[in-house]
């Protein structure tokens, strides 16, 4: 069996991988795609099929029909894309006659081979994907939560994609982010079946709240609180945004992609945000953009992992809550969502990420995201 490795450093290569690729491939027919789980050979494939003429919206992982049949726009080419890893003996893919399928001349892409090694031909060539490197780089994006969404069923968990231009990075309930290119941190974390119930997602998101503003502190000293849910401001100013979007598996979190924006090395903001401010306005010095990000990455994974263990979940809502911007035990402005502005204090957060306010007049009231802001300098943030 001849063997076939993919160097693929990043997104960006893999169009050009896949057509190398498929000038190489010459006469020979089967093609055994191995890698563990989440390694790419999906994504690998998808490229594939796309470079040989077939539409993009119609490759997929055939994982609940074993067998998908494409045909080249082009070429009129049969290409036959098996997924076998729910095959449980070898006896299920004769029944389903793969070997016809690899004796018909066909062009034929296996994902897990391992599970029909005995049906393969002797001149199938083995192609090896391997995931060495989580930070994937492209040089465009409209929105890093997005790209990463699309591709998140074929990519390990850990995965960061980041940019230097992000065209339309997205806040919560549909506010913006603006980041001029290559000065700033854009990119969202992919987490896969994160050690919290769906119930106790707001975990998640102390969790990352948490690692950005010990990330900042270390990077440029003191000063750095959570605005709940998970801005993270700078005395009165903000330098991180963050936007968590979860699939959920039942009462489990399938993924939690963590999308965050962290203003690093940009000097001046041109949108109409009020209160912007970056590192180099702290510091007054230029960052190392992917320490930092490597930084961030890491500490969001380690708080994660922790959340397997009860005392730790404590211990991370405290120190949480000992990070929350004004929460100090003053009475601070706010507004509603019906316009009425009033005093309060913070009184706790609930595990869903419920706000519960003291009001001056003794009584508490909660509050979900955006029925509730800020009012600082006189401005609703």
């Amino acid at each position: 069996m001849k063997t076939i490795e993919i160097p693929i450093p990043n997104l960006e290569a893999l169009e050009e991988a896949a057509y190398k690729f498929m000038t190489e491939m010459g006469d020979l027919t089967v093609y055994a795609f191995y890698g563990e789980m989440g390694a790419g050979k999906t994504t690998f494939i998808n490229a594939l099929c796309k470079q040989l003429g077939v539409e993009t919206d119609v490759t997929n992982s055939p994982s609940f029909a074993i067998i998908n049949e494409y045909r080249s726009d082009t070429t009129a080419e049969l290409i036959y894309h098996f997924d076998c890893y729910r095959l449980e003996k070898e006896e299920e893919a004769v029944d389903l006659g793969a070997e016809d399928y690899f004796d018909s001349g066909a062009l034929c892409f296996i994902e897990w081979p391992e599970r029909i090694d005995g049906l393969l031909p002797d001149d199938t060539v083995r192609v090896d994907i391997t995931v060495n490197e989580h930070y994937i780089k492209v040089s465009q994006t409209a929105s890093t939560n997005t790209y990463l969404s699309r591709l998140a069923a074929t990519l390990p968990g850990g995965t960061v994609i980041y940019t230097p231009s992000q065209t339309a990075g997205r806040g919560q309930k549909g506010n913006s982010w603006e980041s001029e290119d290559g000065k700033n941190l854009t990119f969202s974390h992919l987490l896969k079946r994160p050690p919290v119930k769906a119930r106790d997602q707001f975990y998640l998101s102390e969790a990352a709240a948490l690692a950005v503003v010990e990330a900042l502190t270390a990077e440029a000293g003191d000063g750095f609180a959570v605005k709940w849910p998970n801005d993270v401001y700078w005395q009165d100013k903000k330098v991180c945004g963050m936007l968590l979007e979860n699939s959920l598996d039942g009462n489990d979190i399938a993924t939690c992609i963590v999308g965050i924006g962290i203003n690093v090395n940009q000097e001046r903001f041109l949108s109409d945000a009020p209160n912007p401010a970056s590192l180099i306005n702290i510091t007054g010095h230029e960052h190392d953009l992917m320490a930092l990000l490597k930084r961030v990455c890491s500490r969001i994974e380690e708080l994660v992992d922790s959340l397997n263990d009860e005392e730790a979940r404590k211990n991370l809502h405290q120190r949480y809550m000992e990070s929350m911007y004004r929460n100090d035990g003053q009475q601070h402005p706010y507004e509603d969502a019906a316009g009425n502005r009033f005093m309060a204090s913070v009184a706790g957060i609930a595990p869903d990420g419920t706000l519960t306010l003291l009001h001056e007049d003794g009584t508490t009231h909660s509050y979900l995201f955006k029925e509730v802001k800020h009012i600082i300098n006189n401005t609703v943030l």
